[in-house]
């Protein structure tokens, strides 16, 4: 009886979002706050609904009103809120991947989401204090995503029930509230707006949330705090308007492409991995099979190997905040050859995809979301925050390698043998695993609980006395 509930339980499909669900928890119940933004965000003002200062912050900083309104109002009550919550959040995200691309086994499709999950490095989503950072990035993400369950039912002709109309909704309000989110959400409605108009089957629900994200979008270009605050931004990078448009790409594409193949990344390194394997079991041309492989080599190469091989070039150093072409160097040759590499195996990359899927909408779908994370990215060359942003302007790209990489997961465990399939889940499982224990050692989590447990330890004693 026990042996069959056991197995009950190790079967259930929910199981992984629980096992990260606690994972999380851990790790967000360790995590030092405030710090970074947090600090001033949580100082003024004194009253959540203080109207002069949301209006000061409309007129000379921000369109993200929504937005800041939740990030002061978390910051003025206990921390514990916004861990249970952001955790929540989290999960959010990795259900919401997992309903969008429901197929096949759904317990180990989960798996593999949340191993994707667990590897990303979540310390980047904190560059500007844990609560700020999470609230303006991870929680519109994570929100839009959930939005797009109920178009996906709606798509698919299933049955909604009304109160995920009203939840889609109101997620979907938050959501475009940022940008970036706003811009790919307002440009994916409005294609499926289109689709339906041709085929005539249009729904009101889809109408109503492009709707919603063509009237976000009117308010953030029409915001004055917005203009003010690339002004007030130039101090980041004081010659940005100087340069050419030609300039600005070269060190978008710089900036982002090398962050994944010239830097030691595990989370891109599992999706080139994945690429390779997937190539390689539909194809037997070799010119196929070296398309697919490229990519791996130059990660392997440029981005692993320089930790501990030192005569392997290191082309991560030689970029400037120019990017690899300068005005000191656009004449040789040889400056020109990171950009190269970087933008030969990035399309390497989509041609993979297309061999992958061939002529089918899953070609389409992932290709298309790899490019859009690409384009959250590159979107900052028209700030001169390109650089002063940090780190955490990679999360909307990170994700859309993570959904590409369930895409590619998805598609080949149909036709390998389930010992593979658990070969590959097992290898990611491992990545996983290493990787949130890296996080636990990089946050110093093992000591900021040790500091928890001594001070309730200390003000037990000190109440017994």
């Amino acid at each position: 009886m026990l042996r069959n509930k056991l197995k009950t339980i190790l079967s259930n499909q929910y199981l992984p979002f629980l096992v990260f669900g606690i994972g999380m928890l851990l790790l967000h119940f360790a995590v030092p706050i405030p710090i970074g933004d947090d600090i001033w965000f949580g100082s003024v003002p004194s009253d959540i609904f203080d109207l002069n200062f949301f209006s000061e912050r409309y007129f000379g900083w921000t369109s993200r009103i929504l937005i800041e309104f939740i990030l002061i109002a978390f910051l003025h009550i206990p921390s514990g809120i916004w861990r249970f919550t952001n955790t929540g959040v989290l999960v959010l995200l990795v259900i919401s991947i997992s309903k969008l691309l429901e197929d096949g086994n759904k317990q180990i499709n989960n798996w593999f989401i949340v191993f994707l999950l667990f590897i990303y490095p979540l310390k980047q989503i904190s560059d500007a204090g844990w609560v700020t950072t999470t609230i303006n990035y991870l929680w519109p993400l994570a929100l839009g995503l959930y939005s797009m369950i109920v178009i996906r039912k709606i798509l698919l002709s299933r049955h909604v029930k009304p109160y995920q109309f009203v939840l889609s909704s109101i997620a979907l309000i938050i959501a475009v509230n940022n940008e970036v989110v706003c811009m790919v959400l307002l440009i994916t409605f409005s294609v499926i707006s289109i689709y339906q108009i041709k085929i005539k089957r249009v729904h009101w629900f889809v109408l109503l949330s492009m709707l919603i994200c063509l009237a976000s979008m009117i308010f953030i270009l029409t915001t004055p705090g917005n203009a003010l605050r690339r002004i007030a931004e130039m101090r980041w990078f004081t010659d940005f308007d100087q340069l050419s448009i030609i300039n600005k790409v070269e060190i978008g594409l710089s900036s982002t492409l090398s962050h994944y193949l010239f830097n030691f990344n595990l989370v891109f390194f599992g999706f080139c991995l994945l690429l390779f394997l997937s190539v390689n079991h539909k194809y037997q041309d070799p010119l196929y099979k070296l398309f697919s492989v490229i990519p791996l080599i130059v990660v392997s190469v440029f981005g692993i190997a320089p930790r501990f091989v030192h005569f392997i070039p290191t082309f991560q150093s030689q970029l400037t905040k120019y990017g690899f072409i300068t005005s000191s160097n656009f004449s040789i040759l040889s400056s020109y050859i990171p950009v190269f590499i970087l933008c030969f195996t990035f399309i390497l990359i989509l041609i993979s995809l297309y061999l992958i899927f061939g002529n089918s909408y899953k070609s389409l779908l992932a290709i298309s979301i790899l490019i859009i994370g690409f384009l959250t990215r590159m979107i900052l060359i028209l700030s001169p925050t390109i650089w002063a942003s940090g780190l955490r302007t990679h999360f909307f790209m990170f994700v859309s390698i993570i959904i590409c990489s369930t895409i590619i997961f998805q598609d080949l465990i149909i036709t390998i043998p389930t010992k593979l399939t658990i070969c590959i889940l097992t290898i990611f499982g491992i990545m996983a695993f290493i990787s949130y224990i890296h996080l636990f050692i990089t946050l110093e989590v093992l000591l900021h609980m040790r500091n928890i447990i001594n001070i309730y330890i200390l003000s037990q004693i000190q109440a017994f006395f």
